[in-house]
């Protein structure tokens, strides 16, 4: 059923669903939606108390999840590489700021992403630094999501597969199953960590089911039960073709 509650003067309007669960759950979907289940005999009283404990929580998902929207309606931009200049991380929006040194380099703060260059009117420089190290980022983390799913796969009987990774235009991943081969879009360094896990799982399945059947969603379900709502969050991923 559909409730509303005012959270920090903002009406959320949210679904409740009565289920037989020990505790308040409460998720908030990418497109926007807040889902709330408690049991029926909790009342409305006390999940509403439980909303409102958590209101900076649900806040921020449902301001950062619109910013995604927002950039899903132009999802291929391109950089300017010059201070205030935009760029996703793992999920999060951080701002560009240039400087000059002595050396190539970047730094990732809490807030914004620190771009040192011998000339900050290089625009080639800033974009090869820059391009660099969104690369081995993106390496960095979908190697080491790797070393930890692999096992599960190794024990079916999949052989450890070379391992490539370039930018792609319609497809986050591709598996050549027969050739023992994955390619994962450089990309994915502007998606949620739980999203470049799901991709990972997702080409790693392949190597099972080669196909999109049943099977092998029933497959990659197993190892990521919200498979489905990762698949749609990556939507609001943009991709940069600078």
């Amino acid at each position: 059923m559909k409730k509303r509650i005012i959270l920090d003067g903002r009406t959320i309007v949210y679904d409740l669903a009565r289920k037989e669960v020990k505790n308040i759950n409460l998720r908030i979907k990418p497109d926007g939606s807040v889902n709330v289940s408690a049991h029926p005999r909790v009342d409305i009283l006390t999940i509403e108390k439980f909303m409102r404990s958590k209101s900076k929580q649900i806040l921020d998902a449902l301001d950062k999840f619109e910013k995604r929207r927002q950039n899903q309606k132009e999802p291929y931009k391109t950089h300017t590489y010059k201070n205030g200049d935009c760029f996703w991380v793992f999920g999060f929006q951080y701002e560009l700021n240039v400087v000059q040194g002595n050396k190539n380099s970047v730094e990732l703060t809490d807030l914004k992403i620190i771009l040192t260059v011998k000339d900050v009117n290089d625009i080639a420089l800033k974009k090869r630094v820059m391009k660099k190290w969104l690369t081995d980022l993106c390496k960095t983390e979908v190697l080491s999501i790797i070393n930890d799913v692999y096992p599960l796969f190794e024990k079916r009987g999949v052989a450890y597969p070379q391992i490539v990774f370039r930018a792609m235009v319609s497809r986050w991943g591709s598996c050549h199953y027969k050739l023992g081969r994955l390619t994962f879009n450089t990309a994915l360094v502007g998606a949620p960590k739980e999203c470049i896990r799901y991709v990972v799982f997702h080409e790693f399945t392949h190597f099972i089911h080669p196909d999109h059947s049943a099977g092998f969603h029933n497959e990659l379900r197993s190892y990521v039960p919200d498979a489905d709502e990762l698949k749609e969050q990556l939507n609001y991923t943009p991709i940069y073709r600078d």
